[in-house]
């Protein structure tokens, strides 16, 4: 004996939608996988200006070897623009 699957609808797995979605201004939104009101938010209240003191020896090296390869290129714009 065979016995058939019957397909269920969305409603009886708990994922019910609206009708229609709509955004702020009123307008018809297409699609229902991505909504933007849903979307990550980042958080914008970090000071981009702080910088972090070297204060071990391992922090100076880092700082010094991230800083070294900005040199040439100083030289060469303060040479061109100066």
């Amino acid at each position: 004996m065979v016995r058939r699957r019957r397909w269920r609808s969305a409603a009886t797995w708990g994922i019910e939608q609206s009708k229609k979605l709509v955004r702020e201004e009123g307008t018809e939104w297409k699609w229902s996988c991505f909504r933007p009101w849903e979307a990550y938010s980042a958080d914008m209240s970090i000071d981009l200006t702080k910088h972090h003191v070297p204060n071990t020896m391992l922090d100076k090296i880092a700082y010094y070897t991230v800083k070294s390869p900005r040199f040439p290129t100083d030289i060469f714009f303060q040479v061109l623009f100066c």
